[in-house]
């Protein structure tokens, strides 16, 4: 087509436009049916959420800020599958997480810092996967605690020794998760990074599921892992380390995590859950442990609207902290909610109370306030 004028020229353009558009969306959707009709799939998923914070204390300090990834961690991944015959799928996944009030990444420099995992599927044998991923205290007992029914990072324990928060991830793993049978599952990992020593990880998991009944015992052992206890406890001397700060944090020699929780749904609108923790820390000067006990429930008042409340105890280096939990959750739709909730954390005598990941308190006590919302897709 030859165009005399520039209206010409400009309908011409705007109708190449159209067509290109269309033959770009065929052509995707011929891959699409391609790939289905292949047994194969590609999920492009993600979660965004923000919201706002008032803390009454954080280091001496009142402090209202946006907070993100409070509600639901922020994240974008690729989740793929193909099928290769006779019951067994590579699989992958793929999972980045970032700060919707800045756009950052979580983890500078890393760009898949939550997932990066690639395996094999069997329907008979279960999943081998192989790379950077989460360990079983974020797969399994995080399910059963305050913080994942209530939709509040608040909610999780001081300091998250027992990484439900999912704080660090493990690199170079070999992770096994068994299909079910009658309602009994279980996974195995071994993460070889940094060599035999630095950051080996180890662990395992049981658990059954039978109706409205779920009960789960998780072990998780992680060599050489490092706390910011000055920040995140308000602890500048543990263990024969001194001095300790956000630029000289606690060397563990090991950590070893066990969790053992329960859950029932009494009705199609009330759950009950509870959960036990322990972190085991050594370290060359000494070792001691973090006990954590969550008991919580949530109704339903409607198809909509969810109430949640839960009581936390911890106790850790002669310090005990009481934490109270409630929340308001609306939720317009599957994928978008809205979030109202009060966290209380109470330590006791002297001692910095300590909410996670605000960090400690100059004195005994930490209240926090949340509206926020999230969206997933």
């Amino acid at each position: 087509m030859r165009c005399q004028t520039a209206s010409e020229y400009q309908d011409a353009l705007q109708e190449w436009k159209v067509k290109r558009r269309s033959i770009g969306a065929a052509c995707l959707l011929a891959c699409v049916g391609a790939a289905h009709a292949a047994g194969n799939s590609l999920q492009i998923y993600g979660t965004i959420d923000d919201g706002l914070t008032y803390v009454s204390n954080q280091g001496g300090g009142r402090l209202f800020k946006m907070d993100a990834g409070i509600g639901q961690p922020d994240r974008f991944g690729l989740k793929g599958r193909e099928d290769l015959g006779g019951g067994l799928s590579a699989v992958f996944q793929l999972e980045q997480g970032f700060n919707t009030s800045s756009g950052a990444l979580i983890n500078s420099g890393v760009e898949w810092n939550r997932q990066a995992w690639v395996g094999l599927a069997s329907d008979r044998f279960g999943t081998v996967s192989i790379g950077h991923q989460t360990d079983f205290m974020q797969d399994v007992s995080i399910r059963y605690s305050n913080g994942f029914w209530q939709h509040n990072l608040y909610a999780y324990h001081p300091g998250n020794l027992d990484n439900l928060a999912n704080s660090s991830q493990v690199d170079n793993a070999v992770k096994w998760n068994s299909t079910s049978f009658h309602g009994l599952t279980g996974g195995l990992m071994y993460g070889f990074a940094g060599g035999n020593a630095l950051g080996r990880t180890a662990g395992g998991y049981v658990k059954y599921d039978n109706g409205p009944f779920s009960v789960a015992a998780t072990y998780v052992s992680i060599n050489k892992r490092t706390f910011d206890f000055s920040s995140r406890l308000g602890i500048t001397s543990i263990f024969g380390q001194s001095g300790l700060s956000a630029t000289n944090v606690f060397k563990s020699d090991a950590v070893n995590n066990t969790g053992i929780g329960a859950s029932y749904r009494i009705s199609s609108r009330w759950n009950v859950h509870a959960l036990y923790t322990r972190s085991e820390v050594r370290a060359p000067g000494g070792s001691g442990n973090m006990f954590n006990y969550d008991v919580g429930t949530e109704y339903r008042v409607t198809d909509a609207n969810a109430l949640t409340l839960g009581y936390s105890y911890s106790s850790f280096n002669h310090t005990h902290y009481n934490q109270i939990e409630a929340g308001d959750l609306y939720s317009f739709s599957k994928r978008t909610q809205l979030q109202a909730q009060v966290t209380y954390i109470g330590a006791n005598g002297n001692n910095h109370a300590a909410s996670y990941p605000i960090g400690a308190s100059s004195n005994h006590d930490q209240m926090l306030l949340r509206v926020g919302m999230y969206h997933s897709f």
